[in-house]
């Protein structure tokens, strides 16, 4: 719902296919046309699919097949915090931009929603493959799990022994605990 050729000129640009999509997904009861529409743009810019893919298209060495994600977070990142846009090649009847003239600049607010559809996109790739990792990698899986366990069974009595001598709840040897690991959130979906 965005993706149209006319929606990098355009963002408001719907056609009745997609008004469709929206009103079998979101329930209106009065000015059904007009909140149906509001919600649409508004879902498009908070979630901007054509920024996304155009500052895919600005990213370093993507011209050479050398795209890496970290140079997209870093394009996004350096730019939204200062409020700060650029231009990008934006897709126009099915051809990518090849010309200053075709460009298309993007503002602030659509490079958060370029980062909002980055985050959307990732999110769903990282359930879709915690779901297959439960299906196929359940015994691996349970081995983090029973080291979460006993990491907490050893919090809990490093606190109670601290509890039981004194310690403050809120001092440093309390909260900090006696156990330094790294922990990166994706290793099991790694695996």
């Amino acid at each position: 719902m965005g993706d149209a050729n006319a929606n990098y000129v355009d963002i408001n640009y719907i056609s009745d296919e997609q008004m469709e999509a929206m009103r079998r997904n979101w329930s209106v009861y009065e000015d059904e046309e007009q909140e149906l529409r509001t919600r649409i743009v508004e879902l498009r810019l908070f979630y901007d699919w054509p920024a996304l893919k155009s500052t895919v298209r600005i990213c370093p060495a993507i011209d050479r097949g050398g795209f890496k994600i970290n140079d997209l977070w870093n394009v996004l990142d350096m730019h939204i915090p200062l409020e700060f846009g650029f231009r990008a090649p934006a897709e126009r009847d099915g051809e990518q931009a090849s010309t200053p003239s075709k460009e298309r600049f993007y503002d602030a607010r659509r490079l958060i929603g370029a980062k909002n559809a980055l985050l959307l996109i990732l999110t769903t790739l990282f359930h879709i493959d915690y779901q297959i990792c439960l299906e196929t990698k359940r015994e691996i899986l349970e081995q983090y799990g029973d080291f979460a366990a006993e990491v907490g069974r050893r919090a809990l009595q490093n606190g109670l022994r601290l509890a039981s001598n004194g310690h403050r709840l809120d001092s440093p040897d309390f909260y900090q605990g006696d156990v330094g690991f790294v922990s990166l959130n994706y290793d099991p979906i790694g695996l």
